[in-house]
Parts: C-alpha cells; structure tokens; sequence
C-alpha cells in the first residue's frame, strides 16, 4: 500500500519554503496557507483544493480517488505557545527520546504524528479517503484497532470524565447501538455529560477523523464549493463547531448535508498529549521520555527515575545549564552563556551567539526571531500567557499580569485603537546593530533596568505577535539551528558513554554531520565499549567516510560486521572433540523440510534480533512428496574427507586442514559442508597436527553427499536449512551429542563464519515441524520460543488447491539484499526499524488466522507480509514478478514471494479453488519462461530426522 499524501497547513511565511527547508519532498509533502480565516473545515477544504491544482488538471474527485491525504493542521496564530508560532507546531523539534532506538536527532512532532496516521490508514476501508488530524496534539495508543469501521466520517477518541470533556470536543456512543456515533457535543458542560452518561459513554475527541468521499463532498459543499472543478471561493467553516455537531444518529445540528452521513467512532486507549502551550509542551516531553524509558527493550536506564520537566537540544551552554531543580524549562536553538540565569518555568528559544548578561525570572520566557536579513525581533512573553484580549483590559495577561499594568509601570501609552487584541500589538522591539545587547530585553522584563531604553523601545520598529508569521525570515531559523544541532550531535558522539547518540538514527546523524561539520572525525571508542556499540560505531564511521567518497568505508563497513559476527561466535561452545560413532557399513541419514516464511521475516536478523528480539511465523513443508534436503555421511579407509553435491554432480577431496579451512568468506558448493567440520572440530591443532593423523584418531576418513532438491535461490531458507542438516548428522556421526537448541546456534554462528550473515528463522522453520510461531527476547544467545498452531488451513484440503507454491524460475541470491539491511539495521535507520517493527506486529494476526482456519484472514495477513517485504526492499518486487502477478491478481486473497524475495518461489492464496484452478491455467498456459512450474507441497510433520542404517 502506496504511502498517503501528507498535506501541511502551516502560517504564510513557512508554506511556500516547507519542502526546502524540511527537505520533504514533493508530491510526498505538500503545504498550504489559508489566505484568510477559514476555519479547521475551510482550511482542510482549502489544503485539498491547493494540493489538486498542485497536481495538473485531474478533476477533483478522481484525483482524490486516486490516492489518501492526510492532513495535518498546523498553521494558526498559536497564541499560547509563541516559541513554533512562525513555523508551525507541527513542526516544532522533539528531542530523541530516552529508550527508543533509530530516532531522528532533527525529527518534528510532525514526525510522530504520521507513523500513527500511517498505521490508521493501513486497517482503513478504502472508502475512508482523507484524514484529519490536529497538530499541536499527539495520540500514543497502548494498541491499535484490527479494523476501522466503514463509515462516511470515522473518528478516534479516549473514555472520558464529565470533567475532562467540558474543554474539548466530546463523542457520545449509546449502550444500545455502540457501532454508530449517537451525537457530537463541543466542549460540553459537565452536567449535561452526566445526564447523558445513564445512556451512553462519552469519548474525548482526540482530534484524528476520517472521511470518505462523500464526507469531503459534503466538507466543501459546507465551506462554500459545491463544485471544484468549476472553482468558486472558500468561506470560515468549522470542523468541530459547525460540521461535528451536525455528526450521528441524534445530530444537536439541523443540517441535511451533514445529517445523512454515517458516522463511528473507534475507542482508543493509550496517551492522549497536547502541545499547544508552553506548559504543555514541557509536561508532554516530559512524558515521551518516561513512555519510551519504560518500553525500551534494552533496560539500560532506571524504570524508577522520571525524566525532570527540563529539555535542552539544538543548543549550546558554555558551562552547566544554569536550572534550578523542581523547575520546568525548554532551551532550544539558543545559545546560553553562563552569564545568564533562568529561574524556572521559562521557554527559551532562537538565542543567537551572544555575550549578554540576563536574568529571566520564573515564567518569563523570550524568543528571539530573526526578520528581514539581520534583523532580529526580540519577543518576551509569560510562560502561561493565553495572548488574547483587548489591550485596556485588565483581564489581558503579558508576563503573567496584566497590560496595563506592565504598561503603566514603564510609562507607557499604545498608540492604537481601544478593542486591539493583543495579539496584534506592537509590542516587540526589531534589535539591529547596536540594539543587539541585553539592555532592552532586561527593561521589558524589569522596568527598573536600564530605564534609558525605554526611549529606545519607543521608536524601535515594533512588530505585533501576528506580524511576526509574515515577517520573520524562517531560512534564518533554520540556519541557526542547523549549526547548533550538528554542535550538539558532534559533543553527543564524543562524550557517547552518556548520551544516546549511538541509539539515534545514525545514517541521518551521517549526513547532519557530513553536511554541517564536514571536518568532524569521530571519537575513538573505549576498550569497555560494548559490542552492540562497536556494531554501531563502526557502521556510522562507514557512513560517514562513504558521504565523503572515501574508500575505507569498505573496510570500516567490514569491521562493524566483524564485529557481529564475534559476538554471534563467542557464544558457540567451545571446540568439539570428535569421535566416530558409527560402524564402518554404516550410513547416517539427514533430512529436512524447507520452510515458508509467512510473517515476522528478517526480525529474527543480527543485529536486530539481538537488540530487539525477534518473531517469526513459518511452516515446515516437504515438496513432491520428499524432504527436499538430505546428507549422507559414511565412514572411509582413505585418511581425507570426500564432499560430493548429488544436485549439482561435482565433488571434492581435500586432504589438508588448509585445504578444509580455504578461505570461507568466499561461497562454493562445498563451503557449507567445509565450515560444518570446522565447528565439528576438524581445524587446525595448535600444536600444528595434520588432517591425516586427525582422522587416523577418529577411526577414518569422511565421505558426505549433499542433496538439495530445489533450484537454487528459492527462498525456502536452503542455505541454512542444509546447514543444519550438515551439523545434525556431523553431531551423530561423531558422537558430539548435540541439541536441537546446540544445531541451531552453530547453524546461526556458521553463517556468520561464512559471512552470508542470515538470522535464525530458516533452520528453525526447517528443524522443527508444522506451523510455528517462533519468538526471542533481546541478547546474544538467540533460543527461540515456539508456539506450534494447527495445520488444518495449509492441510490437504486446502494445500496445492487454494494455497499454491509456484516457482517463478527467477534466481536472485539473498547476501547482497541481506547485507544492505543490516547495514541499516546497525544505523538504527528509523524507516527500516517501523518497517522492521510493522513486519513484527503482523506476526500475531497471522497467527489468529490460522487458529481461527480463516483462509481470508491469512490471505489478507499474507498479502501484507508481501507489502512489508517491499518497504524494507524495493527490489523485492521486480518487474518480471509483477507480470506474474498482475496476470493472476484478481484471483487471489494473497501472495508472497519467499525469503528476501526478488525471484524463487511465489506463495499464492486464491479465492477459492475454482480460483486456483484459473491460476494454475494461467501459469502454465502462458508461463515466464520455461523453468516455471508449480510444485506440490504438504506440511511436514517430523521436521529434521536424523537416523543410522
């Protein structure tokens, strides 16, 4: 499922530079400005409107049918958190936060508040088309929805108290009919809400609705356009006040239009936070620190300690941050000196580089915005200021009194008419030149400061709070910040033992650092360096050292997945001693099934896995009628070991450990094999003995035949899978007596060891029978749990007539696709670990499907496997693969191809069988090319055997 369009509505100033600035790329990212008032309905009519001419000349709603908009609000005056009025609230920086892995160190909370919206969308009707979602607030659910309802207008909200709802929009839902919105009520009165509670429950509007087509026909219709095509001129309507109301079964709002659409509200539970002002922005960072503390899977930090109400970033102290414990602060984009004292409760934004002397008291706060091109307006405001009000009335608050009263105290008199809002007062100083000290900021806070300035501060070009979102330079902005931050990462990285910087997204920190400090060279670990963080440092210096053309990002690369492949190693047991354990006419016989990866694929991947733990649904299966793997080890006079491939009819004699060791990084047909004997304990001794004189000791030579009865590049996890059959029978054979648990890791560290990397899930899925739902926590020694389901769903009844398996006859080898996602799995590439986190999730309906036997489900469950897959890889999904599928689509539930994908087999669920049948006639009437065939399978149901003759 393609992405949603995202459509920002931000002030004047910023809208036409967002895609610049931001570096959001259009038609991905899309902001608009409303021209003059519109209100939240009007201004969404108008952001869909900006963004359809935007396109070319589509008419409206086929446009709208073509893709989902999302679109979030985040323009307005914000009166009561002046620090991100010019840009946006949306668009204000949120610190990485404490516990949470692959955070960008410049994300917005724009950033949080479309992985939501994403998600939404994802288990939405396709009839929902637009979202809308407030952008000073964010939801945090605990889960999500399985589905949305099929509804014109669909809206989230959180249970609430009569208490609560009296200041926000308010959903009501009757006990009888609780599938259907009963009534809308904005902001309403405690009582009312307790009177209606004996029959319904009342839900807080957490400002995300969905609409269909016909919502937004109605949406625009209301906000003055009955026809876009044929244009016309938007009017103020409201989405809350005007439309909501008019919203339900029992609608408070007599309008026809708006009566006649359905209506749902989806319960959600979890974290509602709002950052529209001051205080607000404070607690709720505050309180995304303390979530993703308690969630890290790591455990590095105290659960008990709670993050204090004090955040610092995009900025710069010579000396401690001057904060008194117990008080809130927010410093960002700023530089602060030590000269400076902060008492509490204060907001401090766009400082410049500065050598002042201020004192900012408790709840008084000061933004510094840039104009023009050296220009700087110096704004002071209180901490919980609404800046809103005529200015002769005493109720109209300015540093946490009123006007007139700091007025008065300055002897001061506005020359504008009785009735102005506050908002739209000259009240802030434009500093210039030798305007550039503390002085005048000191005697806006304290009158008795440098009382010579309020000459100064009279004729000052003063701007109002509204003139600052069309008069401020935003480029500026941003400049400033850029260097701050790229600072602040830079200090981040060398003093790492304390910081999270090696938890961020490390491929964006790359290029900040590149772009910004172009001489910036790490600093060097410490030998206590854990190994998960040498993972990581070594992958960001290649990164580093690849922006900048240098060749040694190569080698830096292959230190961090040496690294890896230590850590996977150290936890093998020791060297085995072999000993023959078979007599000289005996033969040990491996066999295994290959697997279907049906969900939760790459979770189970160093270093993921490691870090995260992993989770896997996958099903043994044996194809035409045998287990497609099998090795055969037999005992020989001749003191040397002899591999022979069945498959592929070459073989090999070595008599040497040199020649047994060669070099393993490099695959042949017989590496498997050769690394397997190596972690049996045929290598090299220290004290220098021969291969012949070791094999003398164990009773004879070794004559192995390999057999994998499948094309290569199949996606049915072989390599591995083979692998472990290799070291079950070596284990039988000479008698090393290992576990499944001990096969499986040797299997894990043997991949490693050949450098294909590769994670756990194939030798489980082949190892161990049936269907499985196989999971591991956090850590090096990766054991995975198994959950067995019931096979009935991929049973005979259903197996090779529903649910098909088709070779497509298209190779393509899993390394090179395995190794540019663990590249960013090691730097933490936030898109990769969503996608990676999403890939995981899906596991569990996956699994209710099949215990449920519900072949749509897991069709749908497969089918967004399939989608997943190709987030992480684009080439998953090649052009030859899509003729396959584009030719049988219309028939099938789902279909994946297996493993990394790109070529060998496709999995397909049809319809039904009368719809496999139409599949089968297609393919092989028409097939790709003439390696193209259908295979038989059934689900195996002894997994890996081993026995002697």
């Amino acid at each position: 499922m393609p992405s949603p369009q995202r459509l920002v509505t931000l002030p004047s100033t910023m809208a036409p530079v967002f895609n610049r600035l931001e570096s959001r790329a259009e038609p991905d990212w899309f902001a608009a400005h409303d021209p003059y008032p519109l209100g939240s309905g009007g201004g969404t009519a108008n952001a869909l409107l900006a963004a359809w001419r935007a396109s070319g000349n589509q008419r409206f709603y086929d446009w709208l049918r073509a893709e989902r908009r999302i679109v979030i609000h985040a323009g307005g005056q914000s009166r009561r958190l002046p620090a991100y009025a010019v840009v946006g609230k949306a668009l204000m920086p949120i610190p990485a936060l404490r516990g949470s892995i692959g955070q960008k160190p410049d994300q917005a909370l724009i950033d949080l508040q479309v992985g939501l919206c994403d998600q939404l969308f994802e288990r939405s009707p396709d009839c929902l088309r637009v979202m809308v979602v407030s952008g000073d607030a964010l939801l945090r659910p605990t889960t999500l929805p399985a589905d949305i309802p099929d509804a014109d207008v669909v809206c989230l909200g959180m249970r609430t108290d009569a208490e609560t709802a009296q200041s926000f929009g308010a959903f009501f839902i009757s006990h009888d009919q609780p599938d259907s919105l009963a009534m809308f009520l904005q902001k309403p009165a405690p009582d009312r809400t307790r009177a209606l509670a004996v029959t319904h429950d009342c839900f807080l509007d957490t400002g995300i609705w969905l609409l269909s087509e016909d919502a937004v026909r109605a949406l625009l219709e209301r906000s003055g356009l009955e026809n876009p095509d044929q244009g016309g001129t938007l009017k103020e309507y409201e989405l809350y006040s005007d439309f909501g109301p008019a919203l339900g079964r029992h609608p408070v709002a007599d309008d026809p239009l708006v009566n006649a659409l359905t209506s749902a509200v989806v319960p959600i539970q979890g974290e509602f936070l709002h950052f529209g002002t001051s205080r607000q922005l404070i607690e709720s960072v505050t309180e995304l620190h303390d979530q993703a503390h308690h969630a890290s899977p790591l455990g590095f930090l105290s659960a008990s300690r709670r993050h204090p109400n004090q955040h610092v970033q995009n900025a710069e102290f010579d000396g401690p941050p001057p904060f008194q414990a117990g008080h809130a602060y927010w410093v960002e984009n700023s530089h602060v000196p030590p000269t400076w004292t902060l008492e509490g409760e204060n907001v401090v934004t766009g400082i410049p580089r500065n050598r002042w002397g201020l004192t900012l008291p408790r709840g008084v706060c000061l933004d510094m915005v840039p104009v023009s091109e050296k220009g700087i307006c110096a704004r002071i405001y209180g901490f919980d200021d609404p800046f809103k009000g005529p200015i002769e009335d005493d109720s109209t608050r300015f540093l946490g009194r009123p006007l007139s009263q700091w007025l008065r105290e300055r002897n001061l008199t506005l020359d504008q008419s009785p009735g102005t809002d506050i908002q739209a007062t000259l009240l802030f100083p434009v500093l210039e030149g030798s305007d550039s000290d503390e002085s005048l900021v000191a005697w806006m806070i304290d009158a008795n400061a440098h009382p010579e300035m309020r000459e100064r501060w009279i004729e000052a070009r003063r701007l109002s709070a509204s003139d600052l979102l069309s008069a401020a330079n935003v480029d500026r902005i941003y400049s400033q910040r850029a260097e701050f931050a790229s600072r602040s990462l830079k200090a981040m990285q060398r003093n790492h033992a304390t910081s999270i910087f090696y938890s961020l997204d490390l491929e964006r920190s790359a290029e900040i650092l590149h772009r910004d400090q172009p001489d910036f060279e790490p600093l060097p670990l410490g030998e206590d360096a854990s190994l998960v963080k040498q993972m990581h440092d070594g992958m960001f210096r290649s990164a580093l050292l690849r922006l900048r053309g240098a060749a040694e990002w190569e080698q830096a690369e292959g230190e961090a997945f040496g690294t890896l492949r230590r850590a996977v190693l150290d936890n093998v047991p020791a060297m085995s001693s072999p000993t023959c354990g078979v007599a000289s006419d005996q033969i040990v016989w491996g066999r295994s099934p290959l697997r279907f990866d049906l969900a939760g694929g790459w979770t189970d991947t160093p270093p993921y896995c490691l870090l995260n733990g992993g989770r896997v649904l996958n099903v043994a299966v044996e194809l035409n009628g045998q287990p497609p793997v099998q090795v055969f080890v037999r005992r020989s006079e001749r003191k040397d070991v002899l591999l022979r491939s069945i498959d592929l009819g070459t073989e090999r004699r070595f008599s040497s450990f040199e020649e047994l060791a060669g070099d393993l990084t490099e695959r042949s047909e017989f590496s498997l094999a050769q690394a397997a004997l190596s972690l049996a304990g045929f290598s090299p001794e220290p004290e220098g003995g021969t291969l012949e004189r070791a094999l003398e000791r164990f009773g004879g030579g070794i004559e192995m035949s390999l057999l994998a009865a499948v094309p290569k590049g199949s996606g049915l996890g072989t390599s591995s899978i083979l692998a472990s059959t290799i070291l079950a029978s070596l284990s039988e054979f000479c008698n090393l007596g290992w576990s499944q648990s001990d096969v499986m890791a040797r299997t894990l560290a043997l991949e490693q060891i050949l450098s294909t990397g590769g994670g756990w899930q194939d030798q489980v899925g082949g190892c161990l029978p049936g269907i499985k739902d196989l999971e591991t926590g956090p850590g090096l020694v990766q054991n995975p749990t198994c959950r067995w389901l019931p096979d009935r769903l991929l049973g005979p009844e259903n197996a090779n007539h529903v649910a098909l398996l088709y070779y497509t006859g298209i190779t393509r080898v899993a390394k090179s696709v395995l190794r540019e996602i663990v590249r960013g799995m090691f730097l933490n590439s936030g898109p990769r670990l969503d996608t990676l986190r999403k890939i995981r999730e899906n596991v569990q309906p996956t699994a209710d499907a099949i215990q449920r036997n519900h072949m749509d489900a897991l069709g749908a469950a497969v089918r967004r496997s399939w989608q997943l897959n190709q987030e992480l890889d684009s080439g998953t999904n090649p052009p030859p693969v899509q003729a396959i599928l584009a030719k049988v689509e219309d028939y099938l539930l789902g279909a994946k191809l297996l493993g990394a994908g790109g070529g060998g087999f496709l999995f397909m669920i049809a319809k039904d069988q009368d719809a496999a049948l139409r599949v089968r006639s297609i393919l092989e009437t028409a097939p790709p090319s003439d390696r193209a065939r259908f295979f038989d399978f059934k689900v195996s149901q002894t997994g890996l055997e081993v026995t002697k003759s």
